[in-house]
């Protein structure tokens, strides 16, 4: 998993230029929303464990407002 999150890290530069940034934003949270949810069907933690465990400065609640943004129609990045 470990080398997913570093492909995504590094790939995420390479795609300004050719989605716009909108889209990029909203695909790059898409892509987290679905890790997540993956993380947390196979290991059993929650959410704000497998944040905590990445190290994260995000917190649950913000997570979800951004997937409830997802869900309306995107990010404003």
């Amino acid at each position: 998993m470990d080398n997913l999150l570093t492909l995504l890290s590094q790939l995420t530069p390479l795609a300004t230029g050719f989605v716009p940034q909108a889209d990029e934003a909203t695909a790059i949270l898409k892509v987290i929303l679905d890790m997540l949810a993956h993380i947390r069907a196979q290991s059993g933690k929650n959410t704000q464990q497998i944040l905590d465990e990445a190290g994260s400065t995000l917190d649950k609640n913000e997570l979800d407002l951004l997937a409830d943004k997802l869900r309306l129609g995107g990010v404003n990045p």
